[in-house]
């Protein structure tokens, strides 16, 4: 079951539970069970409202607050001081907490680089739930960390999947959906 189907069936238990007055629990389920899909929906345009950015900085990946937060409400999710771990299905992401950088393009709150744990696949995975979960987007890739006083547009970025079995395009690519979003061109 998605989130936001969770939401809608959380939603709709609580109006059967508390109908408002006038207005009897099979008619509330009966209106909310025809609209699910607009429900859901107005639910998924709300959480992708606020979609995270993720970012690789000289072979290091980033993630801003907005996405840490995303990923989070769908993965169990561990304080560490002022870091986290995120339990994910083949493996742990720890977020690192990162100060006294100049902000990133798009970036929501404080930045984390992020730091693999046992087998997982990165960082073809976070390409993954950013683009198939809606959680973030990819902004940019640097060499070294962009100053503040100079163009914050980054070069055009690679798949980042390195590792990954190539496709055979020669210049970018591992076929992931993000790297053939990102460089449709190359992809053709």
């Amino acid at each position: 079951m998605t989130r936001e189907a969770q939401m809608l069936e959380g939603l709709l238990g609580d109006l059967i539970d508390h109908p408002p007055p006038g207005v009897a629990p099979d008619e509330i389920e009966a209106w909310l069970r025809s609209h699910a899909a607009e429900l859901i929906a107005t639910v998924q345009r709300a959480c992708n409202d606020r979609s995270g950015h993720y970012y690789e900085i000289g072979g290091t990946w980033y993630v801003d607050d907005q996405f840490l937060q995303n990923l989070a409400a769908r993965h169990e999710t561990l304080p560490m001081r002022a870091d986290w771990e995120i339990m994910l299905p083949h493996g742990a992401l720890r977020c690192r907490t990162l100060r006294g950088q100049p902000a990133l393009p798009g970036q929501i709150g404080v930045l984390y680089s992020c730091e693999p744990v046992d087998a997982l696949e990165f960082p073809a995975q976070l390409h993954q739930w950013a683009q198939e979960q809606g959680l973030a987007r990819f902004e940019g890739q640097w060499s070294q960390w962009p100053d503040a006083a100079t163009s914050t547009t980054p070069s055009k970025p690679g798949c980042g999947c390195a590792g990954a079995p190539k496709s055979p395009s020669p210049s970018h690519g591992c076929g992931c959906t993000a790297c053939t979003a990102r460089h449709t061109e190359d992809h053709a």
